[in-house]
């Protein structure tokens, strides 16, 4: 009987010291989690960085157009990131109501070591992916990015792109200058803005 009695108390204690580690590994999870929700910083121009999904930002102010004077930005998004890969791409729509023609020269943003302008260039009769310098944009015009066509290139994501997240982009424009809007991020066969799949 005091065997018995021993080894049901060994047991419970092993039982306790189980559960003892499991929820130190949990409370050790959520903090890493909960530190990487507060170290979220905000790219201002320049390409480097640790960046973090702003899914503190309501959705309806991520898909508010974003106004630069005769420029007004549209929603920004992005489609998530396939597991570990270290690329997405960005889209948008660009109005130009002034009397004056801009340019998109170039972009950058904490989600992703640097950022290209890119195009769908047929070459041979083969569509091919091209980087190119820069987005005419002229007076009274729109200009859209868009899956198949012109569009922004994440190269070296800092973090993944995560569905329902949030990453701060800034479009540096040859007279308007920086403007930084909000890219939401979309699932990965989105179409569009609005998350709508094929």
């Amino acid at each position: 009987m005091k065997i018995r009695a021993f080894s049901a108390a060994l047991c419970a204690m092993l039982a306790a010291a189980q559960m003892t580690a499991a929820d130190a590994a949990l409370d050790r999870g959520l903090a890493v989690q909960l530190a990487s929700s507060a170290g979220d910083t905000h790219g201002h121009g320049h390409g480097h960085g640790h960046a973090q999904g702003h899914s503190s930002q309501s959705s309806e102010a991520a898909a508010a157009p974003v106004v630069a004077g005769a420029l007004s930005i549209g929603p920004a998004w992005a489609r998530a990131s396939a597991g570990p890969a270290k690329v997405g791409a960005g889209y948008l729509t660009i109005a130009n109501s002034g009397d004056a023609a801009d340019r998109l020269i170039d972009a950058a943003s904490t989600a992703a070591e640097r950022v290209e302008i890119h195009a769908h260039i047929s070459e041979g009769g083969v569509m091919m992916m091209r980087r190119i310098e820069a987005i005419d944009l002229p007076a009274g015009g729109s200009v859209e990015l868009a899956p198949g066509g012109l569009h922004l290139m994440l190269f070296g994501l800092t973090t993944p792109l995560l569905e329902g997240g949030t990453f701060p982009l800034t479009l540096h424009f040859e007279k308007a200058g920086p403007v930084e809007v909000t890219v939401t991020v979309r699932a990965p066969g989105a179409r569009d803005g609005g998350g709508h799949k094929h």
